[in-house]
């Protein structure tokens, strides 16, 4: 049995990517934006192609946006793409 206070596991970044690219519902007409570590400058935003195009480290996401309201972040265990 879980202990009352025992965190929920939280989807990964892939996971969030994934369901916003195949998602019809989501993919539509919102604008995505993620935040991810940059190591030397810190939090930097990208939108969600840019991103995938890219060479960053999935690891390195701290969060997603759409439509200007964080939706996942890791930091926060905000989760509102898988409830």
């Amino acid at each position: 049995m879980a202990e009352p206070d025992a965190k929920k596991k939280l989807r990964t970044s892939v996971d969030v990517y994934h369901r916003i690219m195949w998602d019809p519902e989501l993919r539509g007409t919102h604008t995505w934006i993620i935040g991810y570590e940059d190591r030397f400058v810190g939090i930097m935003e990208t939108s969600v192609e840019e991103f995938a195009n890219s060479e960053i480290p999935w690891h390195r996401v701290q969060y997603f946006k759409r439509d200007n309201e964080i939706v996942w972040d890791r930091v926060a265990r905000i989760d509102k793409i898988f409830g």
